[in-house]
């Protein structure tokens, strides 16, 4: 096992960007703080389990922006013209709660701007597709309950809706992809929907032995 002190190092590198600028940059003593709180024999292997997990799950700025700068430009997306295909794109701004589709739309408003001089909001006059970005989904509740609203209010009888978020739990895709399904058989609509991430993460119950969480 690594030292105590090499885990520190390699912890604060890992999360440097942290919420930045709205919090003190992360330090070895801060995080040496944080571990302080648990007895002393179980300190060491938590930090060791921690490093390996934040190597793994921990998206930086740079990280979020290299995602999402791929995802414009991805042919099994966009096509052979992406900025054409993103002029035809609605971008819904439908979550219940929280900031993060609002903070992940402007990143991708940037990243749309620098790459087909588009902003988001001028897209989608008339729909081609449309697309719901998010940070992360875990138990897919949020994505569930905004989409179903979605269908049974403003989305069109047939559509193509694009589910966008970095980290997705494939349990929590399976309850929102069916409940979907059910809102949209309700509300006699036809909504196909595709699943676009960064990472998969194995959650689901019959994987147990062999699952991510």
């Amino acid at each position: 096992m690594r030292k105590r002190s090499e885990l520190l190092e390699s912890i604060t590198e890992t999360i440097a960007d942290y919420r930045e600028g709205e919090v003190q940059r992360p330090t070895p003593e801060h995080v040496d703080k944080w571990i302080g709180q648990f007895d002393r024999d179980v300190q060491k292997p938590m930090l060791n389990e921690l490093d390996h997990v934040l190597k793994r799950t921990y998206f930086s700025k740079e990280n979020v922006n290299d995602f999402l700068a791929a995802l414009v430009n991805s042919k099994k997306l966009a096509g052979d013209n992406p900025c054409t295909f993103w002029e035809g794109v609605e971008f819904l701004q439908i979550q219940g709660g929280g900031n993060s589709q609002r903070e992940m739309l402007a990143i991708f408003d940037s990243i749309l701007e620098n790459e087909c001089d588009l902003k988001t909001k001028d897209c989608g006059e008339t729909p081609a597709a449309y697309l719901y970005l998010d940070d992360a989904i875990f138990s897919g509740n949020r994505v569930r309950t905004d989409i179903g609203k979605w269908i049974r209010s403003d989305a069109p009888n047939n559509a193509v809706l694009h589910v966008v978020t970095i980290a997705l739990h494939r349990g929590g895709r399976y309850y929102a992809s069916t409940s979907i399904k059910e809102f949209a058989k309700a509300a006699e609509k036809k909504i196909e929907v595709k699943w676009w991430r960064s990472i998969e993460i194995e959650d689901r119950k019959r994987y147990i032995d062999s699952s991510d969480v």
